[in-house]
């Protein structure tokens, strides 16, 4: 099993999947729009958002475990999580 945080290639092949079932679910999303789906276009919304948070993030922390780096506050001595 590789390690993402230290394998640049296995973690750029890990952002591209999840960025293509991303978009699925992007797709998803604006054909049930289009065809007045409401419950599926809020689950495709609600699943989107969840993996995009899950695994790449916000900008500041994931919560999945793939790719977690250490923000300046953790990178502090003494810092509790």
């Amino acid at each position: 099993m590789a390690s993402y945080n230290t394998d640049p290639e296995a973690l750029a092949w890990a952002r591209s999947h999840i960025q293509q079932y991303l978009d699925r679910l992007a797709d998803f999303e604006q054909q049930a729009h289009a065809k007045s789906d409401m419950v599926t276009e809020i689950a495709c919304a609600a699943a989107r958002a969840m993996t995009q948070k899950h695994f790449l993030g916000d900008g500041l922390r994931t919560i999945g475990v793939f790719e977690q780096r250490p923000t300046p506050f953790d990178q502090t001595p003494g810092s509790r999580p």
